[in-house]
């Protein structure tokens, strides 16, 4: 058919990632989150839950004490149906989150806690990450 062989197995990844194993990601504060939501979208990757400090803190401080409870719960639930969640925080947020899931956590520090802004995350580290997911 005329089509390189290269091109082919890149194609068979793609649908094993989708078919296969599932892969979730979790970030915050990012700056350059648009550029990465785009780097895993490119690879079938569509539970992406990324965030700069902004919307963080946003999504902390507009909800009550149970209701923030009851949502880090659904969140968690969620995240544990995946088979590998990817999580790019500060140094103890990695290990929290970690510590929570029941799944393989490939865990991205970005910097020391408490991070108070948005952080920029090299995308060719992202793609080096997944390369050897995928």
């Amino acid at each position: 058919m005329g089509v390189d062989r290269t091109f082919i197995s890149k194609l068979e990844s793609l649908g094993e990632l989708r078919k296969g194993k599932n892969i979730a990601v979790v970030g915050f504060p990012v700056k350059n989150k648009e550029e990465l939501r785009q780097i895993f979208l490119d690879r079938g990757i569509t539970n992406i839950l990324l965030m700069n400090e902004k919307e963080r803190t946003a999504f902390v401080e507009s909800k009550t004490g149970l209701t923030l409870v009851n949502e880090l719960i659904r969140l968690i639930k969620e995240y544990r149906k995946y088979d590998t969640v990817i999580v790019l925080a500060s140094d103890m947020r990695t290990k929290w989150i970690e510590g929570l899931l029941d799944k393989e956590v490939i865990t991205v520090d970005i910097g020391t806690s408490p991070l108070k802004e948005d952080v920029y995350v090299e995308p060719e580290s992202i793609i080096e990450i997944l390369d050897q997911l995928i």
